[in-house]
């Protein structure tokens, strides 16, 4: 770089900027990293529950105002929906933000679809060893809240049972 400026433009357009082109869903950048998305569909894999007729991976469902892409997704009867959210994030203010978009896009969903299916939503949630964490809890609150259960990723087993049962 020439001077001290142009430096500054250079390291931010490499570090900080957003890329250049089309956005991501706010749903896959947000909530949770690539590899716990992966370990969930993994665990669906391992019981084949990911196959067409059963649960798809990334599921798009309408929205009122958007389509929005959940981890997992089946219809039986219902639609049902899994997301895989991430609470250990360093700062209170993204564990609340991930819990609150969550909460938007399942209410998007049901507002959409309420005439027609009842929706059912799940967050299977990745959460810190210490559970003096701020904002875990408050973010779990809001989850419950908004009727989408609450699975700890150390209980994956019993969801797999429960999606097992539905879908047969």
């Amino acid at each position: 770089a020439e001077g001290m400026e142009e430096a500054l433009h250079q390291v931010y357009e490499m570090y900080i900027a957003e890329p250049p082109g089309l956005s991501q869903p706010i749903n896959y950048q947000a909530l949770a990293p690539y590899q716990s998305r992966a370990r969930l569909w993994k665990a669906f894999e391992k019981r084949n529950l990911l196959q067409l007729g059963k649960a798809e991976q990334r599921y798009n469902v309408e929205g009122k105002h958007f389509n929005w892409t959940f981890d997992i997704g089946y219809k039986n009867g219902a639609i049902h929906l899994i997301s895989s959210i991430a609470l250990n994030a360093l700062t209170e203010e993204t564990i609340l933000g991930r819990a609150l978009v969550y909460k938007g896009m399942v209410e998007e969903v049901r507002d959409a679809q309420s005439a027609r299916t009842k929706v059912y939503s799940r967050a299977v949630v990745d959460v810190p060893r210490s559970s003096k964490a701020m904002g875990i809890r408050e973010a779990q609150k809001i989850l419950k809240d908004a009727d989408i259960e609450v699975i700890e990723y150390g209980r994956i087993n019993a969801l797999l049972d429960e999606v097992e049962k539905e879908l047969h």
